[in-house]
């Protein structure tokens, strides 16, 4: 809470912060023995209340296991979901030990937060708006659900006004929406669930036809991502790193034993020389390095052709490479000396895969692409010159970087009142490997080294409040440490900190 002294006229004075301790946060109840013995299953059950000791029933909680012995902790210096939101996110200015002010909480621990909050600066708002109601507009929309939306124009920029608009995709499984424009030819399809890589098609229509129809969509900017360069709570997160890593130095040579790290080689020193690149190729994320490829067409080559998509282009300038149409598609593969004609097979092998700005994308969205929209395109013709890549780039690659106001965009336009739409959908979340030991089909003679032990960020509470999950110990004795740290649906915090032996 911030305090202002005001003179008669409005004027601030002085100022200074409290921090207001509710003592509101949940209850975590981590059932658990004291002790396991090695690779042990270990089956957790969470039960969470609230201050008045009532069941939550609503709520969402993340939990991660360590091996202590392995992974030291200063605690104090933890950066823990109590001190992010309730503290550092606050205050401008780093603090060394966030953690502290919430670990055994005493009457010390509350005079030494008064004293931060005396020494810290916090601007969260000018006096002189707030008096004369100038308030900030609102930069984000809370984001309940993904929605795609724009605006309908004419060619003279006039917004149209009733223009049907339509919404359908084919990526799993049929889709199609649609609605109409208002007053200002504003339109929007709110309420979306898709995952990432999914394709729409936008189409706009009058009653007229789609003659000279402009469609816009709009385009969300993201927040700007800040780095804290004098926040030293990274560094007291772990009260010794030597352990820790001679830890891994151990697992990563484990691992080598039984050939799943064989294929990592330790290079010699190489020397990397730097050469001028043209501009195009500037924003290249060609990760052999920018213009390291076995051929390069930039923007200012498909200025000299007259083509409408990009993949024709590229037919007059390449060389070494087939162009098949397959389902009203154009497909690249790579020439192989003394191989088949691949115009005349039937069975052709992988096409080449395309990356455009960094992305993996499918052949509907290559032929799509329009080469005035292209700043550079890099080919990769093999293993030799794609083996950064593993094994999707055995087939070759097409690194197309588009031109910098392009990126601002994630559509192409390809005919008056259409365009072909990749959005950012909802990441398509990854399970944490936790070895089963009850499972005959795994490796049992392989040490089991691991510092983390189990992690899962989304774990959901019950109608009764509670929640259960397992894994598996490791071989490891020592102190394991289990952090459960979540929220409930009314916004109120829990975290919990356990810890039980593991031996023989």
């Amino acid at each position: 809470m911030q305090f202002t002294l005001f003179s008669p006229f409005g004027e601030p004075l002085n100022e200074r912060l409290a921090f207001i301790n509710n003592n509101d946060q949940l209850k975590l109840d981590i059932d658990a023995k004291e002790s396991y013995a090695a690779r042990q299953k270990v089956n957790i059950k969470l039960t969470v209340k609230n201050k008045n000791y009532k069941k939550i029933t609503a709520g969402s909680f993340s939990v991660a296991v360590t091996d202590e012995t392995k992974v030291p902790v200063n605690e104090p210096g933890e950066n823990t979901i109590l001190s992010n939101l309730l503290l550092t996110s606050e205050l401008k200015g780093a603090i060394e030990q966030p953690n502290y002010y919430f670990t055994n909480v005493t009457k010390k621990t509350n005079a030494d937060l008064d004293v931060l909050m005396l020494t810290q600066g916090y601007r969260q708002f000018s006096w002189k708006k707030v008096l004369t109601e100038s308030l900030p507009t609102t930069a984000f929309k809370p984001e309940k659900a993904l929605e795609v939306s724009g605006n309908v124009k004419t060619a003279g920029g006039r917004p149209i006004s009733g223009a049907k608009v339509t919404l359908f995709s084919k990526s799993g499984g049929p889709f199609l929406m649609d609605t109409l424009t208002n007053a200002n030819g504003k339109f929007v399809f709110p309420n979306l669930i898709f995952g990432d890589s999914v394709k729409f098609v936008v189409q706009a229509k009058v009653t007229k036809g789609q003659d000279n129809v402009v469609l816009d969509l709009d385009n969300i900017i993201s927040p700007p991502i800040t780095c804290e360069k004098s926040s030293t709570s990274a560094l007291n997160f772990l009260t010794d790193t030597s352990i820790f890593l001679t830890n891994e130095r151990l697992f990563y040579q484990e691992q080598k034993k039984y050939g799943i790290n064989k294929k990592t080689l330790m290079l010699k020193e190489v020397v990397v020389k730097d050469k001028k690149l043209t501009k195009e190729l500037q924003q290249s994320q060609n990760l052999n390095g920018k213009g390291n490829a076995d051929q390069v067409v930039t923007a200012k080559d498909l200025e000299t052709l007259a083509c409408g998509k990009l993949l024709d282009c590229l037919q007059a300038k390449l060389t070494g490479i087939v162009f098949i149409k397959k389902l009203n598609q154009t497909m690249m593969y790579v020439r192989r000396l003394g191989g088949m004609d691949m115009t005349k097979s039937s069975i052709l092998p992988d096409p080449m895969q395309i990356v455009v700005d960094g992305n993996f994308v499918d052949y509907d969205v290559a032929n799509d692409l329009d080469p005035t929209d292209v700043d550079a395109v890099e080919v990769l013709m093999g293993p030799h010159s794609s083996a950064i890549y593993g094994s999707r780039g055995a087939s070759g690659m097409l690194i197309v970087t588009t031109k910098p106001g392009r990126k601002e965009k994630n559509y192409y336009r390809y005919a008056p009142g259409v365009i072909s739409f990749m959005p950012k959908g909802f990441y398509k979340a990854r399970e944490f490997y936790s070895p089963r030991y009850d499972s005959p089909n795994l490796n049992k003679q392989m040490i089991d080294l691991r510092s983390t032990i189990f992690w899962n960020p989304d774990i959901r509470i019950d109608k009764n409040g509670t929640a259960l999950f397992d894994y598996f110990n490791a071989d490891s004795k020592g102190t394991y440490r289990i952090v459960i740290e979540g929220i409930d649906a009314d916004g109120n915090l829990g975290r919990q900190v356990y810890r039980y032996k593991v031996g023989d």
